[in-house]
């Protein structure tokens, strides 16, 4: 199995190559879902964020900037998902230092 680690520019930054014996293939599979949720992750974060924010200069227009950030929920949309991102990398990283 071959990880790449990506920079937040998308360029790639490591490789990494693992092999697992065949008593520790569940391994993979678990990186292989959290790898998989973490996409959905990533997309409620955008998708949140992007709607917020949109929420977010629409009622500036109207109120105040704390009853706007309030409102929009825009600590919420984002909080979220990234300590979803979080609690997920970590699993993942838990895996693969368990299988060095």
């Amino acid at each position: 199995m071959t990880l790449e680690a990506y920079n937040l520019l998308g360029w790639k930054s490591e490789t990494v190559n693992l092999s697992f014996p065949d008593e520790d293939s569940w391994r993979l599979d678990a990186i292989l879902y959290e790898v998989d949720s973490q996409k959905s992750f990533y997309w409620l974060l955008f998708t949140g964020g992007s709607i917020s924010i949109y929420l977010l200069i629409y009622f500036i227009q109207k109120d105040s900037l704390l009853k706007a950030i309030r409102k929009s929920r825009l600590l919420f949309t984002i909080l979220f998902p990234i300590l979803l991102i979080y609690i997920d990398v970590n699993r993942i990283e838990e895996l693969i230092h368990l299988s060095l």
